[in-house]
């Protein structure tokens, strides 16, 4: 799967930077070289009805989930707009039941309720 950062140039506008250093505590030049960084990465989700690209991007470190709307002057992927939630680690209950009842087989422990 190709990333934002292999398709071209980011530009980040000053209306996607400012959202981002709103919802990280930062100020505008930071955010916009953070940003930036992150959306090299960033995979696509699919298309607007506006015609707008639409990307996502997570990284547990900076503990952000952004999604961005990208619109396209040839190779040049202009950031029109983000959307900025914490990052949530989610694993399935049923992928913890699965690793307690492994743990307990190889321990030889019976079944709960049995």
């Amino acid at each position: 799967m190709t990333t934002l950062g292999e398709t071209g140039q980011i530009l980040v506008t000053q209306a996607a930077a400012d959202a981002y250093a709103d919802a990280r505590d930062l100020g505008f030049e930071e955010a916009r070289r953070e940003l930036t960084g992150l959306l090299l990465g960033a995979r696509r989700r699919g298309d607007s009805r506006t015609g707008a690209e639409s990307w996502r991007a997570r990284s547990a470190g900076l503990g952000v989930d952004v999604g961005a709307m990208i619109a396209r002057d040839g190779k040049l992927a202009i950031v029109t707009h983000v959307s900025v939630r914490p990052f949530v680690r989610r694993k399935g209950a049923g992928a913890a039941e699965r690793r307690a009842e492994r743990r307990r087989a190889e321990r030889g422990e019976p079944e709960p309720g049995r």
